[in-house]
């Protein structure tokens, strides 16, 4: 009979404190990225329709805004959202003060404000909806967005969240 021997593993103090270490690594990495408030955050997210202001641009930039396209925030290189529908546009208002300090209108055809809808994700917060549960956005607030076809400044009107019945709630 060959002499065999049985390797036991017999753990020791410095497997121990290795083990510890690497828990408190992975507990350090879950609290500096606070990965358990993202995790929360991602499951409370809605969806959300956003309706936003173009003023005064071409026919052009016009059928540039294409219904399924997607948007993306330049400012903070993110993505907002996509076009839920074609966009609806009218000649644009110019306001102009006259000598007299009369304020009066008028249209200009060469010029369009267009509105649409953005299909976006994100937190309905009390202090209002953070995208993508990161960045806030309101009514009145100026974006700089672009898609595939054109980049624009927009203003958003409103923000609804659509409930499951088919009316919107702000």
């Amino acid at each position: 009979m060959t002499d065999e021997k049985k390797i036991r593993l017999k753990p020791n103090i410095i497997d121990f404190t290795i083990i510890l270490l690497i828990i408190g690594v992975l507990v350090g990495v879950a609290v500096r990225y606070d990965l358990a408030s993202k995790i929360s955050a991602d499951s409370r997210q809605v969806e959300a329709e956003v309706t936003f202001l173009i003023e005064g641009i071409r026919d052009t930039s016009v059928a540039a805004l294409v219904e399924g396209d997607e948007f993306y925030w330049v400012q903070n290189d993110m993505y907002i959202g996509r076009l839920k529908e074609a966009v609806q546009s009218a000649p644009a208002r110019i306001y102009v003060v006259r000598d007299d300090m009369v304020i009066s209108s008028t249209v200009n055809p060469e010029r369009y404000d267009a509105t649409g809808t953005l299909v976006v994700s994100g937190l309905m917060e009390d202090g209002g909806f953070m995208l993508n549960g990161t960045q806030y956005i309101g009514p009145g607030k100026q974006m700089n967005v672009k898609s595939r076809n054109i980049k624009v400044n927009i203003t958003i009107m409103s923000i609804s969240i659509p409930s499951d019945d088919g009316a919107a709630e702000n």
